[in-house]
């Protein structure tokens, strides 16, 4: 057509042009085309390169995960050393009472971080990096050299460009002929100017110069025309597999954002870390000086029994029945102990079962059935039997231990009382049958 004519047209004109304005310089300079162009030769490369590189991006977020890893051990690590150390420096000062077991719950908040730290590290290590492994493996088949989807990228580009690089490449030889007859053409016009040669000799390199240069623009003109009518065919065949290269690329980003939204998810301290800091911080709440105080007073100080004689003789502690004249706790039989119904706060308990076909309460050792106190925190009990805990939340003390009531009893006819035990400092529940309010000497 006219149009497509007058495309064709349109180099060798520009050319002749230029040389005409005596601009031989930019005619030599080659082609006008940006470099990187995905359509010019070999710059399909970026796109293959672009394959090898996403394989590498996987082993690399691998060893960002890796390197992750290794800060998260060491943190748990420092973590649990730090809880060690102080742990035993606590127990050197003998802190005592509702302030001791504050100190071990900052303690115990440490060993609680330590845990969530090495399970992100586990996570790290197991369940991402093997997922990335996983789909590393699948989509980056190796080859000889290269990977399978880089090997076949590049055959196909390179079997697309193979008869356009042909065409381009008689063009750019046609060219370079016609530059230089154009040349010659300048040279000898340049000499007669200057009357440096014979005029007859250079009249005749200008009249075949210009007959060669009319030739290769036919030339030319052919090529261009050719290379044009195969242009759509080029364009098709380079778009098949770009578009293929750009389907694996976007399988590629979005498994990243899967793997990393995954990788937010794993790694996910927050419940964690909230939960240690609300356990310090129930510890911490339940600091009560005067408890602490009384505490002391009673194991250390005025609060202990006064050391009096006996008839015989003997010094016991006031209020106690010297040894002879005790009654052996195991010929007591302890009472049964009530089924357990405390809940701890911050505890939701499964569906209740239905109801037994007698009310929960304290039996005292006469068999006889107690209704159970209300106590407030601070009340001392003394343990009236022995008793061995069946769950978690359960004390074991042995007969005449002593404790400090640290809540109010929740639950009156359960007969659970939560306290802290005097000899090991530990928190827990007891039966409320089992023991009994200690009577406060007086003077």
């Amino acid at each position: 057509s006219p149009q497509r004519t007058a495309r064709a047209d349109a180099p060798t004109r520009i050319i002749s042009q230029r040389m005409a304005d005596g601009d031989t310089a930019s005619v030599a300079s080659g082609d006008d085309v940006p470099e990187g162009n995905f359509w010019d030769i070999d710059s399909y490369k970026v796109v293959t390169r672009r394959i090898t590189r996403g394989a590498k991006l996987c082993d690399e977020l691998v060893k960002a995960w890796q390197e992750r890893a290794i800060i998260e051990k060491a943190y748990a690590q420092n973590l649990s050393k730090w809880a060690e150390r102080w742990e035993e420096k606590i127990d050197k000062v003998k802190e005592y009472g509702t302030l001791r077991d504050a100190w071990g719950g900052m303690i115990n908040e440490a060993r609680l971080l330590a845990n969530v730290h090495i399970n992100v590290k586990e996570k790290l290590e197991n369940e991402l990096q093997n997922d990335v492994e996983t789909w590393k493996k699948a989509h980056y088949q190796k080859s000889f050299v290269h990977f399978k989807s880089h090997k076949r990228a590049s055959t196909a580009f390179k079997k697309a460009q193979l008869p356009w690089a042909k065409r381009k490449e008689k063009i750019t030889k046609e060219r370079n002929a016609m530059l230089k007859h154009m040349e010659a053409v300048q040279q000898a016009k340049q000499r007669i100017q200057s009357g440096t040669g014979e005029t007859d000799k250079n009249q005749s390199v200008i009249q075949k110069s210009e007959l060669e240069i009319r030739k290769l623009q036919e030339k030319l003109k052919e090529r261009v025309g050719e290379m044009l009518r195969y242009k759509n065919v080029y364009r098709q065949e380079m778009t098949v597999e770009f578009d293929r290269c750009q389907e694996e690329e976007r399988e590629r980003i979005n498994f990243f954002s899967q793997i990393l939204q995954s990788f937010c998810s794993k790694t996910d301290i927050t419940q964690g870390v909230q939960s240690a800091r609300e356990a310090t911080l129930n510890r911490v709440r339940g600091i009560n000086a005067q408890v602490d105080l009384d505490h002391f007073s009673r194991d250390h100080g005025v609060g202990m029994p006064m050391i009096v004689p006996t008839i015989t003789g003997m010094f016991v502690a006031e209020n106690n029945v010297p040894p002879s004249e005790a009654v052996s706790p195991s010929l007591i039989a302890p009472p049964p102990v009530a089924p357990l119904t405390f809940v701890p706060p911050a505890y939701v308990p499964p569906a209740a079962e239905p109801a037994a076909a007698t009310t929960p309460t304290a039996v005292a050792a006469t068999g006889e059935a107690a209704p159970c106190v209300r106590l407030q925190p601070g009340v001392r009990l003394r343990a009236m039997y022995d008793y061995t805990g069946q769950k978690a939340d359960e004390l074991t003390f042995d007969f005449d231990d002593q404790f400090v009531t640290v809540l109010q009893t929740p639950d009156v006819e359960s007969c659970w009382i939560k306290v802290r035990a005097d000899l090991t400092g530990v928190i827990g529940l007891v039966p409320g049958n089992y023991v009994e309010v200690e009577e406060q000497s007086t003077t």
